[in-house]
């Protein structure tokens, strides 16, 4: 594929599952940081658990690795997201198609795992 090309959903779909994250935005690819830190995946589960502990809310809440499909040339993938029950029928197997009531992308820098890291 060139440089200039505009990449879809499709060429997304199409992409080798060779352990690394993409994300498609404005039809153009991206590879995503490194696995994040502990501390964000803590974060990431102290919010999953308090979404999650809210049933009055209703929904789903899916967490990363999931493919938000925000149009054919915009495919990101939030930490997590929240679906409110009224439009779980917008989640797939594979994708939510449209942006989700709330997604939630926790920011912190990436570093890469160190041999003296214990």
């Amino acid at each position: 594929m060139a440089p200039s090309e505009r990449r879809t959903y499709d060429d997304y779909a199409a992409l080798p599952s060779d352990g690394r994250r993409y994300e498609v935005l404005q039809a153009e690819l991206s590879v995503l940081a490194p696995a994040p830190t502990v501390t964000h995946q803590r974060l990431v589960v102290r919010l999953l658990k308090a979404l999650a502990a809210r049933p009055s809310a209703g929904g789903e809440v899916p967490i990363a690795p999931y493919d938000v499909v925000l149009a054919d040339a915009s495919v990101v993938q939030p930490d997590l997201l929240f679906v409110r029950g009224q439009r779980v029928g917008t989640i797939g197997e594979a994708c939510i198609h449209g942006a989700p009531d709330l997604p939630i992308e926790v920011a912190s820098p990436s570093e890469p795992c160190r041999a003296s890291d214990p």
